[in-house]
């Protein structure tokens, strides 16, 4: 199994790299920068990464066809497989309707097929070819890239939705399972990935299967306390029936919802039961995270990534714990 890490470039650019190097030299397999708020451009942060690292892959994790035209993805892309050799992954999503589709007043429509043409498009872009393309969401006339790219540069979808999940099985190169590393919900997350591959005569095996959650070492287990929020939210952006699947309680669910109904923009998660977080949020100690990697790694998922929520103390904390107690144990 491999082992990924994440987080916000909240700190300097000089101080996102530094992690980089870190993250490469304690045994990563691969680093993943988000485009998911208005944080530093992550397309200029990675080829900063690429620069500084030479074996760790760097991945986007992910970016949307909604803020982004999926032309101008595909030329950062480009120029990323160019300056990191073949190191370069990127990822796509839906985007973040609270967070960031409505600060640009977008509506998140027509999700599947948008996403769908926009991994043709891109990959099309990315081989050389020059495109011409007519749809509802996108006009294309004889469109190429001016430079060549060095490789095929794979394509992921990050998603805990069951279409997208599909999709992922269908048309990507790995799929990015956002929250569902319960044993309930990774089982759910690969039959929807499953479902999509049959549809295109793949088989699961094609895929490369990330398991994608927040990631928090903890001295002690009730510490998961400080993510309520966090899991609020993932309540809020996920459909009940997943959430149920997850293993969520009701009481989870319902509590996050009267939140909402109250107007509240970022729930607080205050009325969700202890024993919830943990199910939303990869957080505990080294042997509780040690063993849903394991459990992970016996399911068949192929890379493990952590997204660390928090400052950069926290991401250096985590980086040297995770490869230490919980990488280094296996």
């Amino acid at each position: 199994m491999r082992h990924g890490i994440a987080f916000i470039p909240s700190m300097s650019i000089r101080r996102t790299v530094d992690l980089a190097r870190q993250a490469e030299a304690e045994g990563f397999d691969a680093l993943f920068i988000p485009d998911q708020t208005f944080h530093r451009d992550p397309f200029v942060v990675l080829a900063l990464c690429a620069e500084a690292t030479s074996r760790i892959q760097l991945g986007l994790a992910v970016t949307n066809p909604y803020t982004r035209h999926p032309v101008q993805i595909a030329r950062a892309a480009g120029v990323l497989a160019e300056i990191s050799g073949d190191r370069f992954a990127l990822g796509l999503g839906a985007g973040n309707l609270p967070r960031v589709l409505r600060g640009f007043g977008m509506r998140q429509t027509g999700v599947v097929e948008r996403l769908r043409e926009s991994i043709d498009v891109i990959r099309r872009l990315l081989a050389g070819e020059t495109i011409t393309h007519s749809s509802d969401t996108l006009t294309l006339n004889e469109v190429e890239l001016d430079f060549p790219v060095p490789y095929r540069v794979p394509v992921y979808i990050g998603t805990r939705g069951p279409k997208l999940l599909a999709l992922a099985g269908e048309v990507a190169d790995g799929v990015m399972m956002e929250g569902l590393f319960t044993s309930g919900g990774l089982r759910w997350a690969l039959s929807r990935v499953a479902d999509g591959a049959a549809r295109a005569s793949r088989s699961v095996e094609d895929i490369d299967l990330v398991a994608w959650q927040a990631l928090e070492v903890v001295d002690r287990p009730d510490d998961v306390e400080r993510f309520r929020a966090w899991a609020g939210l993932l309540i809020r952006t996920t459909a009940r029936d997943v959430l149920r699947e997850v293993g969520v309680s009701e009481t989870a669910i319902e509590s996050v919802a009267a939140e909402v109904a109250a107007g509240i923009h970022e729930p607080t998660g205050s009325g969700i039961p202890a024993d919830d977080i943990p199910k939303l949020i990869m957080a505990g100690t080294t042997d509780q995270i040690s063993e849903r990697v394991a459990a992970l790694n016996a399911a068949g998922v192929d890379l493990v990534a952590g997204v660390v929520l928090g400052d950069e103390k926290r991401v250096r904390r985590t980086i040297e714990r995770y490869a230490r107690d919980v990488a280094g144990s296996e």
